[in-house]
This record gives structure tokens, C-alpha cells and sequence, in this order.
């Protein structure tokens, strides 16, 4: 569907790439999240597959087509690739009506008076707002006006949907809806969607891929589970949460074992004066230093007899105090170089 091939971006001026030897591919129906900071790249890639900005080298292919490739000179225009965006300011037209909005991308070498209306009204009740084509930007909630964007971005049928931080001019309780709500209408068009994003529960709620970006480069691209469960470096084990090291691996400085607090399961207080204990690999006993309990978890701090830190967040109902002793087994871990 989607196949992007050693693509570079250098702006003058500048002496390093603002995106650096970027390659993948997307699949029919996909939605791959970029997730990164600021100046991470990840707008300028998108940018590049709108055909908004040139690449400095390599290859975009869409559908089999070369939409960019500097080795044979090809450059589609924007206007040329059938790609819908959706940018973070969604900029409905304030003098047009929803009707209107939705309408302005199509074409009328395609769609005929009656086959815009047909397609509008097929949009509206997609995005579940029927009936409300006459209404006007201002008159809309931001959820609905996003979804009318949405409408608008999806009424061409594009081969490909670009999504530059959706979600960021909504506040906190209305975006886990409006994700939702984005991610079924995804799904139910099979559409195939890059989504950019700096928020890591965007990415999680929307995508069936995740690469991560750092300066310019693309740090590891899997699904957002296995990029959970085996991060291969530092800086995408940590966007996921507090990751801490448990031993080391043979006699290398270098290969390290992490966990994570979630995967430290406590098997059971240690009584007084308990004298054995069955103790493995994977389990330790440890004294509690610090216990904060948040009403659906504990979150608990204790050491082991070597002094090494524990982290562990529990859901168990049992009742802990500091000073209480506990046993623990480390469920799962990953290792890093």
C-alpha cells in the first residue's frame, strides 16, 4: 500500500538530517502511529508522504505508483496523490455550513449535485451527526467539529489519511472519547492511516503500529505490545513507563535485565520468624521502605539484602506497612544493551 524506501530530509542550513535513512512499509487498512518529541522528525516525514515537503533522497511509492523518487526525478504534486490530511488545527470554514465543509474536496469531474449530497450525507452519518449539515463551525462542540474535519478529510475516499496531532486542542476527558469514536470510523472504512503524535495513549488507542522517532531516525517500529514488552533500547523502554534493572547478564558490563514495577507479583507476606523460604531465580524477598496506596493499587518501594531497589505496583487487596516483609517473583524482563 505504502512503501517508504532510505527517504532523507536535510534543510539548509542545517548540517544534520531532520530525517535520516527512514524505510517502511503500511499495509491496506493499517493505521502506523510516528511517536516522538519535538524535533523528532516525525511532521516533516509526514509532510514528505503529503508531498507538502520534497525529500532530500529516496523513494515514496503509493499503491504501487512512485509518488517521489530522486534517482529518476519523480515528484507528484500534493494534488496528485489522493491523500487526505487532518492537521491539528482542523480549520472547518466558519462561513461555509457543515454541508459545505464536507463537500469542498470533492471533485466535481467526479461527483455530480446529487452524488456530493449522497456522499455528504453518507459522511455525516458515519461520523454519527446526521442532520446537521446546516449547521455552522461555531455551533458545533470541538468533538463534533473534529469529526466533521474527519468527514471532510475521508468524503474524497483517499487511498492513504494523515493525522497530525488530532487530538491536542481537546481537553483531557474529551479526547478518550473522540479516539474512540476516530478509531471506529478507521476501522469500519479500512482506511489506511498515518497517525503523528507526541502522546503516547494516542498512539496506544489508534494504532496497529508504533515507530518510535529521535532525531530524525525511526528507534524501533513494532506493535505497541511488543514494543511494551521488549523494548530495545532505553529510550523506548522508558516512553512506556518505569523500567528497573534487576541483574546483570553473565559477566558482560554491557547486556543488562530490566522489569517493570507491573511485573513484580508479590506471592506473600514473610511471617515472623519464618525460617525457610523457597527461593528461586526469579523471586527475591524484600523489606518495604515506602508504601503509598492510591485506592485501585499499591505502589510499594522496599530493598532486598544486597540494598538493590524494588519498585513494584500491585493491585492485590491484602494490606502492607513499612517495615513488612514480602516475597516476590519477577513475572517478566527484558534485556539491553
Amino acid at each position: 500500500m505504502l512503501e517508504l524506501t532510505n527517504i532523507y530530509k536535510k534543510f539548509p542550513l542545517m548540517e544534520t538530517y531532520a530525517v535520516d535513512d527512514i524505510s517502511f512499509s503500511l499495509q491496506k487498512g493499517e493505521t502506523l502511529a510516528l511517536l516522538g518529541e519535538s524535533g523528532s522528525g516525525k511532521t516533516t516525514l509526514l509532510r514528505m508522504i503529503a508531498g507538502l515537503e520534497k525529500p532530500t533522497k529516496g523513494s515514496i511509492t503509493l499503491q504501487n505508483k512512485l509518488i517521489f523518487c530522486d534517482k529518476n526525478s519523480i515528484f507528484i504534486k500534493p494534488e496528485k496523490r489522493n491523500v487526505g490530511l487532518f492537521f491539528q488545527h482542523y480549520a472547518l470554514f466558519p462561513h461555509l455550513t457543515v454541508f459545505e465543509n464536507i463537500a469542498y474536496g470533492l471533485s466535481n469531474k467526479y461527483y455530480n449535485k446529487s452524488q456530493k449530497r449522497e456522499r455528504v450525507i453518507e459522511m455525516l452519518n458515519l461520523v454519527e451527526l446526521p442532520n446537521y449539515e446546516k449547521r455552522f463551525a461555531h455551533e458545533l462542540s470541538g468533538g463534533q467539529q473534529q469529526r466533521i474535519a474527519l468527514a471532510r478529510a475521508l468524503a474524497p475516499k483517499p487511498k492513504l489519511l494523515l493525522l497530525d496531532e488530532p487530538f491536542s486542542n481537546l481537553d483531557e476527558q474529551l479526547k478518550g472519547e473522540v479516539r474512540q469514536q476516530i478509531k471506529a470510523i478507521l476501522e469500519k472504512t479500512q482506511t489506511t492511516t498515518i497517525l503523528v503524535t507526541h502522546d503516547l495513549q494516542d498512539a496506544l488507542s489508534l494504532a496497529d503500529k508504533l515507530a518510535v522517532m529521535r532525531n530524525g531516525k525511526i528507534e524501533q517500529l513494532d506493535s505497541p505490545q511488543k514494543l511494551y514488552q521488549n523494548p530495545t533500547t532505553e529510550y523506548v523502554a522508558t516512553l512506556f513507563g518505569e523500567i528497573q534493572e534487576v541483574q546483570k547478564i553473565g559477566n558482560s558490563d554491557k547486556q543488562r535485565k530490566y522489569t517493570r514495577p507491573e511485573w513484580i507479583k508479590i506471592i506473600d507476606k514473610v511471617k515472623t520468624n519464618q525460617i525457610e523460604i523457597d527461593k528461586t531465580n526469579t523471586t527475591e524477598i524484600i523489606k518495604i521502605e515506602e508504601v503509598k496506596f492510591y485506592g485501585n493499587c499499591y505502589k510499594i518501594i522496599g530493598k532486598n539484602r544486597n540494598n538493590q531497589i524494588f519498585k513494584i505496583h500491585t493491585t492485590t487487596f491484602q494490606e502492607f506497612r513499612k517495615n513488612d516483609e514480602l516475597q516476590i517473583e519477577i513475572k517478566k524482563s527484558f534485556v539491553l544493551d
